[in-house]
Formats: structure tokens, sequence, C-alpha cells
């Protein structure tokens, strides 16, 4: 006669913890991470059971921790995953700082006028034969904006200034102001975005706590004032700098939040289109990061 083993009800008694590691279920392969795990009367080990197949296994059998080499392995692989998370953190703020930077170099600009204030457009004329093999046999032309009258190089000041007039009688060019402000709206805000999902998928342990790195927007505008300050014509233009720094710092931080707002919602959909039902259970950390149920390993018809 041989011993029946009686039927384990659906919801285990007396759970005693939950299972913390990756484990696959043998029969679906389904991930055992987050299951409840209790101690079987008849067998005397702790068990969890599959939610998908209704399979029974052992808690904590064939994980990385129970192989020395495979543990060292996962460590090597961990460290390397800090690197690049830090990696794109600097990347990410670099970027930012870089076109705060930018946009202030851009709307702070020298020209050169007359004693009225008249714009002054300075041009060169060869002296040479052979420019390129020379250059240095430039003269400057010092020539009025507007009327063509050459002004004598003495009574020519350099002056800057900020904001920058874009237009056909701005200092600069006759650039439309829309396409100067383009590449900065666009690049602030796929940077944001893109850095946003980024923190949250990767830093999914952290959950909530992923909204302090809204204070990265603020520490690049800081470094980008600070750097800018470092030219002394700078100081006649503090406030304006400080409110476009500020301006500039808010947009970030808004789609800062919404890509991590949307990111582990974005990250569950493009794995689940691209990532088979299978495979996709190592992804099972950006179900429970939100409290879901983890993805079936059963395709759906």
């Amino acid at each position: 006669m041989t011993d029946k083993i009686p039927a384990q009800p659906a919801s285990p008694p007396g759970a005693t913890s939950r299972l913390e590691v990756d484990t696959f279920c043998a029969g679906c392969s389904y991930n055992l991470h987050g299951q409840n795990v209790w101690r079987d009367e008849n067998l005397g080990l702790m068990v969890c059971r599959c939610p998908e197949c209704g399979k029974f296994h052992p808690a904590g059998t064939g994980v990385s921790a129970s192989s020395v080499w495979l543990n060292r392995l996962a460590f090597m692989l961990l460290t390397n995953w800090i690197f690049i998370c830090l990696i794109v953190l600097f990347l990410g703020g670099g970027i930012l700082f870089g076109m705060q930077m930018a946009y202030l170099e851009d709307f702070t600009v020298s020209a050169y006028v007359t004693p009225d204030g008249q714009i002054v457009d300075v041009s060169y004329q060869n002296q040479i034969n052979n420019p390129a093999s020379q250059p240095q046999n430039y003269t400057p032309t010092y020539t009025v904006r507007g009327t063509g009258q050459i002004v004598p190089i003495a009574t020519v000041r350099r002056v800057y200034r900020a904001p920058v007039e874009y237009g056909p009688n701005g200092v600069q060019t006759a650039q439309p102001l829309w396409e100067v402000y383009m590449p900065f709206v666009l690049v602030n805000f796929f940077d944001s975005l893109i850095l946003g999902i980024f923190i949250a998928a990767a830093m999914f342990h952290i959950r909530r706590r992923t909204y302090y790195f809204l204070i990265l927007p603020i520490l690049a505008g800081l470094v980008a004032f600070l750097v800018w300050r470092t030219e002394s014509h700078t100081n006649a233009f503090t406030a304006w700098s400080l409110g476009c720094i500020a301006l500039w710092c808010l947009y970030d931080m808004f789609f800062l939040a919404a890509g991590i707002a949307i990111g582990r919602p974005v990250a569950r959909l493009t794995i689940s289109l691209i990532v088979p039902p299978k495979p996709r259970q190592y992804f099972a950390f950006l179900w429970l990061a939100d409290g879901k149920a983890y993805p079936s390993t059963i395709a759906k018809a």
C-alpha cells in the first residue's frame, strides 16, 4: 500500500514569509518571486505554490545564492549595472547643463557699436594674393549696419547684450526666433522624458522616491549659472540669467516627472510587446514594483 499525500489547500496555512529571490516554476516557468512560503507538515520543508499552474516547489531550490560562482557572477553584473545607471544619470544631467549653458551663451552676445549706439558690422579685406597661407594679413573694416557708413576703429566700442534681439534689426542674425528656441525645447524635452523613464524602470526598488531625482535639473542649472558667471561681462545680467535658468529648470522638471510617472507602464508595455511570455518572467520586477500581478507565462490567443 502506498501513502497518499493529502491535497494542499489553495490558501497556504500559516505562511511564514515570502520568496525574495527569482525562482521559476518547473512546470510553466512562472516567476515565484513574492509568493507565500510555509512549512509543509508532511515533508518538513519550506514550500511555495505556483499561482499559474498550481504546482508546489521547495522554497529557494536552485537559486543563484546556492552557488558560489554564480553568486560572484551576479555581484559583478550588479556592479556593472550600478556603473551604467551612474553613467546614464551623469550624461542626462550633463545634457541638461549643456543646454542651459548654451541658452545663456546664445542669448548673450557681444556687439560693436558707435558712440550713439548704432550697431557696427565687421568685415575683413585681404591684403595679399594668397589669404589661405597668410590669414594674418586681413584688415578689419567697421561699417554701420543699415547705412554702410565706414567708421574709424577709434570710435567703436564693444558691448554685451542680453537677451539677444533676433530678427532683421537684431544684434545677432535675421534667423526667426522660433528656429532659435526649437533645439532647446526639443532636446530638453526628450532628454528629460527619456531620463525619467529610465529612472522609473531601472530604479524600481525605490518606488516613489524616484521623484527625488527632480533635483537633477536644479543642480544642472546651478552649475551652469556658476560657470557662466566666471566671465566678467555677465555680472550685469545676473537677474536675467537666473530667470532663464529657473524657467528651464521648471520645464525640465515637468517632463522628468512625466517620464518617471509613465516609466514603468511604458517599460511593461514594451516588454509585453517584444518579449515572449516565458522570458518575460525575468522582468517581473517591473510588475512587482507597482503591486501588479506577474505577467502570465501563457500566450494569449
